[in-house]
């Protein structure tokens, strides 16, 4: 006697378990099943929760090679019939996709925008917040205007809660908008942020509401005691890894490049120069400037010899053009993640003037295959690029392998880069001294990656993860009703 069959199943039940599988299944699996099940797929239910990151970097990111199209994103959004609670985007999604999800997905609770999107968009999307009422929770790249996407979430957002903004530049503008126009949030992740200590005390001090603060491998500040005092009222503050200044890059100088121009001048570490000052000989040759200092009078004290530099966030385009002008001699560069979404169309036009730069520090930078491509041209002793928490996509580890291959240090902690990206860069940098792909999103280490990286000495990969999971976990056990369980 046969047992029942798959396509008798009750067509609710069905509906029920098709919400649980996730976005591949419902388009690579369960639609071949039967016709029911395929009638079941297409239910409004069954796309709530819309992951387009997963399609991106799963089994069907070979489809999408050259990228997940608008006509797709739209045909996805549209069989939600307007009841998708959460969506994450793109990378590569257009301006066009962004607004139309806008319209057509007001229940929104959930939305996760890439760093790439920040970057591209910023003006549209806090334009774009009024239209989702019901936004509860918001992961965002680093974005420059930030305080204005949180003034928007004031006015429209009644029930907003939850913020990542992990890898963002939190300055003191930032700091004070999250506590005048999100007072009440109760979960704030910014894991790997350049957050100062001054920033810190008044998000603890003006954000009572706060469950979990998630503050750890931070640059910009150290916990103490006080610091913990000003916790106390938040059940889970993690702070673990945060260090007051950034010192792999000058570890790495002192010891093996600039031939100790980073040793410690005593008495300036704050005084005129700020953050820091060192000497070679009897000059001064790297700088760190201070917010408070003018850039240019502090770089015409080097008399045209400063070798390293580290730009302040706020510094201005004038100022950055001085510094190509006036450093000629320069032979490593800093530039804040700030610095790289203002003036990302000037940086590589400047490269040209540095003719012995060797290292470089970058924000996340939307157009840094131009600026590789400059660096090949121009600067022949490049041996040193940290890039880390930046989206390292297709075309940017391609740009790595084409125009760096003889590259010896790449820092990449905390990057978004998927399997492909990584193999290519593991395959094409064959000079790879160290590779730091520390707490990356986007592939998982195994057997195979290791081999690739057999060459490398030092490969560093611990903590990365295929996809960035505790929003869904947060989600599926706090947030919308069991939405996202499995």
């Amino acid at each position: 006697m046969s047992g029942p069959k798959w396509e008798d199943l009750n067509m609710d039940c069905l509906v029920n378990v098709l919400t649980r599988v996730g976005i591949e299944s419902l388009l690579l699996g369960a639609p071949f099943v039967c016709q029911s099940w395929y009638k079941a797929s297409l239910h409004h239910s069954c796309w709530q929760i819309i992951n387009f990151q997963k399609i991106e970097r799963g089994p069907l990111s070979w489809y999408f090679s050259d990228g997940i199209t608008t006509e797709f994103i739209k045909s996805i959004i549209n069989r939600s019939r307007g009841n998708a609670n959460v969506v994450w985007l793109p990378d590569d999604c257009t301006e066009e996709a962004l607004r139309y999800i806008a319209d057509e997905c007001p229940a929104l609770k959930g939305l996760s925008l890439s760093g790439n999107l920040c970057y591209s968009y910023f003006p549209v999307i806090p334009k774009l917040i009024s239209k989702w009422k019901n936004l509860e929770q918001l992961r965002l790249g680093s974005l420059s205007n930030m305080e204005k996407v949180f003034e928007e979430i004031n006015c429209h957002c009644k029930n907003f809660y939850w913020l990542c903004a992990s890898g963002a530049n939190i300055e003191r503008d930032t700091a004070s908008a999250i506590v005048t126009f999100l007072p009440n949030i109760k979960y704030l992740y910014m894991r790997n942020a350049n957050i100062d200590r001054e920033s810190l005390e008044m998000i603890l001090q003006g954000c009572k509401e706060l469950v979990l603060l998630d503050a750890r491998d931070c640059v910009g500040y150290e916990c103490d005691d006080q610091l913990l005092k000003l916790a106390s009222h938040i059940s889970n503050f993690q702070h673990e890894g945060s260090i007051l200044y950034e010192d792999e890059w000058e570890d790495h100088i002192s010891a093996d490049s600039f031939d100790d121009v980073w040793t410690k001048m005593g008495g300036f570490e704050h005084g005129l120069f700020g953050e820091s000052a060192y000497k070679s000989g009897d000059r001064v040759t790297t700088i760190g400037c201070s917010l408070c200092v003018p850039v240019m009078s502090i770089i015409n004290r080097s008399h045209g010899n400063a070798n390293v530099v580290r730009l302040p966030d706020d510094c201005t385009e004038e100022a950055l053009r001085y510094i190509a002008d006036e450093c000629p001699a320069l032979k490593a560069l800093s530039l804040s993640g700030n610095l790289c979404y203002s003036y990302f169309p000037v940086i590589p036009e400047l490269i040209s003037k540095w003719k012995n730069l060797e290292a470089l520090r970058l924000g996340s930078l939307s157009n840094m295959e131009k600026v590789f491509e400059e660096i090949n041209c121009h600067c022949k002793n490049f041996y040193w690029l940290c890039a880390s928490g930046a989206d390292i996509e297709r075309d940017t580890a391609s740009a790595i392998v084409t125009f760096l291959p003889n590259i010896k240090y790449l820092y990449m902690r905390n990057a978004n880069i998927d399997r492909e990206s990584l193999e290519m860069i593991l395959q094409g940098c064959k000079e790879l001294v160290l590779l730091d792909a520390r707490d990356c999103v986007g592939y998982e280490c195994d057997d195979q990656l290791l081999k690739l990286a057999s060459h490398i000495s030092n490969f560093q990969h611990e903590g990365s993860i295929l996809y960035e999971d505790e929003w869904e976990d947060h989600i599926s056990a706090d947030s919308f009703d069991g939405i996202l369980s499995e």
